[in-house]
């Protein structure tokens, strides 16, 4: 497999916007994916040039790719990088996983039918004969 090393050119976060900022860049990198400019083998830009390039703290970026890494967009390889993943190693996001799971599946442990009331006469708050 090839792996792919993209030019970076980082959008700038909005530091006015609620979001929080490891969000954005979050957001930013997923729609990068998404939408197939990081194709699968793809090398992320380094947290390094992520910092420099966004003026976000390391460990605000680092936020942003376990966010990625957690929702099987991306892989790290401990001293190699960041990447992202040939399409047959991605884990499905939770919309697809929710759109494939429309028809409900059967209870493989299915809940016993209620007990008749042993004192069926007894009513909360009613009144003793």
């Amino acid at each position: 497999m090839a792996v792919h090393h993209l030019s970076y050119v980082m959008p700038v976060i909005d530091h006015w916007d609620p979001t929080p900022s490891y969000r954005q860049l979050a957001s930013i990198l997923r729609t990068r994916i998404t939408s197939g400019e990081y194709g699968p083998g793809t090398q992320l830009p380094s947290e390094k040039h992520l910092t420099d390039e966004s003026g976000l703290a390391r460990e605000t970026v680092r936020r942003a790719i376990k966010l990625l890494r957690d929702e099987g967009l991306v892989v790290t390889l401990p001293g190699r990088g960041t990447f992202v993943p040939p399409d047959h190693h991605r884990r499905p996001t939770i919309p697809t996983q929710v759109a494939r799971t429309a028809e409900p599946t059967p209870d493989p442990h299915p809940h016993p039918a209620p007990m008749p009331d042993p004192h069926p006469d007894h009513r909360p708050g009613a009144q003793p004969r």
